[in-house]
């Protein structure tokens, strides 16, 4: 077991030092930051094993912060220790992360345990973070992430980031096909409601669907215009993106022609029964 630890200053105390000290403390703080992640993904794959090798787990939920711990399991102000820290292996943290932060953390611990030599690189402080996922995320054979990462220790996140790219262009040039089930790979479909109550959609297709799509789009697109064309009230007419939502929506199955206060007042009451889940994500299989 390796232990680490970090002293917290405040604005006053880091105004009284030298700047090269201070930055060295904000290195630290950065080489710290991607060990906790590479610590938090591996106590996710352990809790998994402990529940009976089901694969990385949160922990159970969190008392809330505002609850009373003093009939709950969840430690107490005798768990922190005498040295200074804040809490004890059983304090409640703060609020914690939301659930989707959650499961992004889950995936990357997923990840890291199919490839244990980034995870190691990650849990000593070799590697960032962002290097770590990028890395990991890459549509490479596994020789090329090894020299990948063997590089990323001597390298700044940028450089890394550039190197990685230089490799799938060079792994793509010659074979299309390869370059197109990397592409396939990388589409997806958000939808989601925002703070104002519109709908947002956000959609990666690969090449081939994409154009057929935007095919059909700008064919839309024009039949849009054209319908502006004849509307004699100039204050009714619409902005280039007002008509690309609306050609969206006519391609989705949608006219908005033929909307009404009704179908807008229905939809406002769905929209607020569904504000517990504002956003869901698909990808084709």
């Amino acid at each position: 077991m390796r232990m680490a630890s970090v002293r917290f200053h405040t604005s006053d105390e880091l105004e009284e030092m030298d700047l090269p000290y201070v930055e060295g403390l904000l290195y630290e703080v950065q080489s710290m930051r991607s060990r906790l992640d590479g610590q938090e993904a591996t106590l996710h794959s352990a809790i998994g094993v402990l529940r009976g090798g089901i694969g990385p787990q949160p922990p159970r939920p969190r008392p809330h912060p505002g609850a009373d711990d003093s009939d709950s399991d969840a430690g107490s102000d005798s768990d922190s220790g005498s040295d200074g820290t804040d809490a004890g292996p059983n304090g409640r943290g703060g609020g914690g992360p939301s659930g989707r932060a959650e499961r992004e953390r889950l995936a990357r611990a997923k990840r890291l345990e199919a490839h244990p030599d980034i995870a190691e690189a990650l849990n000593n402080g070799s590697i960032s973070t962002e290097q770590a996922d990028a890395i990991m995320k890459a549509s490479l054979d596994h020789e090329t992430k090894r020299q990948l990462l063997a590089d990323a220790v001597c390298e700044t996140t940028d450089e890394t980031l550039a190197a990685i790219k230089t490799a799938i262009h060079a792994a793509d040039e010659g074979d299309a096909e390869r370059k197109f089930r990397r592409q396939r790979n990388l589409r997806k479909g958000l939808c989601g409601v925002d703070e104002n109550g519109m709908t947002w959609i956000n959609i990666n297709f690969d090449p081939v669907t994409g154009a057929a799509f935007k095919e059909l789009f700008d064919k839309e697109v024009r039949r849009q215009f054209q319908i502006d064309k004849l509307e004699p009230n100039p204050l009714k007419l619409r902005s280039p993106r007002k008509i690309g939502a609306d050609a969206c929506a006519v391609l989705f199955g949608v006219s908005p022609e033929d909307l009404t206060i009704q179908d807008i007042t229905n939809e406002t009451a769905v929209t607020n029964a569904d504000a517990a889940t504002p956003e869901t994500s698909s990808t084709n299989p």
